[in-house]
């Protein structure tokens, strides 16, 4: 079955692939997350054609982001590959320093640990965003990991967490939902 073209978008100067790009670049906007469009390409054998390149990095978090309006296996294959060559962890193994992550944003706007190469949702290993009571930051923690803010290291011993936003990236980020295809 061959799914409809993606619609480019034009979102903040920048040329998206997609409307469901665009959205989730306005949500990171809105929260203050620092992200970067496309910065990393992974060439090889290994990656559907030839190579595989994540939609967004948050540097501050270490994290990459998949957006997929439509999981398929091609997306498994890919991030389960990249995954391998970056030694990305899975969200619950994370510590809030060190190995990079990669997540999924559905078309929804739903946030899932996909280093596996699967959306896990496994209720200990679903990323959810939280804002640091000390700096303001937005952060993506998982609940069965130690949490540090991302921007000013604030541990969540110290109860910096002034509010969570569940697991929609949209919601969280008061961006109208997109429906996917």
């Amino acid at each position: 079955m061959a799914y409809p073209q993606a619609k480019r978008c034009l979102y903040g100067g920048t040329w998206f692939k997609s409307n469901l790009e665009g959205k989730v670049a306005e949500s990171f906007d809105n929260l203050g997350i620092a992200w970067q469009y496309e910065p990393v390409v992974c060439r090889g054998p290994e990656f559907d054609g030839g190579q595989y390149t994540p939609d967004f990095y948050l540097p501050r978090q270490n994290v990459y982001i998949e957006a997929a309006g439509r999981w398929d296996d091609r997306h498994a294959r890919n991030t389960a590959e990249f995954s391998r060559q970056m030694g990305c962890c899975r969200a619950v193994e994370r510590d809030g320093h060190g190995s990079p992550m990669i997540l999924c944003v559905d078309g929804r706007g739903f946030v899932r640990d996909v280093c596996s190469g699967e959306p896990d949702e496994d209720i200990w290993s679903i990323p959810f965003l939280s804002r640091c009571a000390r700096c303001g930051g937005v952060s993506i923690m998982t609940n069965g990991s130690t949490w540090r803010c991302q921007c000013c290291d604030a541990y969540d011993g110290d109860h910096h967490i002034s509010e969570t936003y569940g697991d929609n990236l949209f919601d969280a980020a008061g961006v109208r939902r997109y429906g996917g295809r």
